[in-house]
C-alpha cells in the first residue's frame, strides 16, 4: 500500500453531517459541512455485484487512503460523514484504520450521484 508523501497526491475535503430539524415537516434532515481537508491516495475502483430485492445489482466500491490522525480515526460509516473529490461526493461506506500501527485510515466510499456545489 502506498504510504510515502509523494503517494498521498490527491486533496480530497471530508464533510460531516449534523442533525437539522425542518421547519416545515419537523422531521430530521441531515445538513453536510466541510469538516476537514486531507492529502490522500486515490485506488482503483473495485467492482461486484450483489443480490437486491431478488435481482443482482451492480456496484463500485472506491478507496481512498489517508493518514491517521486524531481527526481521521473519528470517521464512521455513511449517513454522517462524505467526500468530495473534484465534482464527485462520495459516501463513506467503511473507514477502516491500517494494520500497521494506525498509519493510515482506508476510506471505502461508493459515489452518491450528485455533483457537489
Amino acid at each position: 500500500m502506498p504510504t510515502g508523501a509523494g503517494a498521498l497526491d490527491r486533496r480530497i475535503q471530508i464533510q460531516r453531517a449534523t442533525e437539522a430539524q425542518d421547519p416545515s415537516t419537523g422531521g430530521v434532515v441531515l445538513t453536510f459541512a466541510d469538516w476537514i481537508t486531507r492529502w490522500a491516495h486515490f485506488r482503483d475502483p473495485r467492482a461486484g455485484e450483489r443480490q437486491a430485492g431478488g435481482q443482482s445489482v451492480a456496484t463500485v466500491e472506491h478507496v481512498f487512503e489517508v493518514r491517521h490522525d486524531s481527526d481521521t480515526k473519528t470517521i464512521t460509516a455513511a449517513p454522517l460523514y462524505r467526500v468530495v473529490f473534484g465534482a464527485r461526493v462520495y459516501d463513506v461506506v467503511a473507514a477502516v484504520p491500517s494494520l500497521e500501527r494506525n498509519r493510515m485510515v482506508y476510506l471505502h466510499v461508493k459515489t452518491r450521484g450528485e455533483v457537489a456545489a
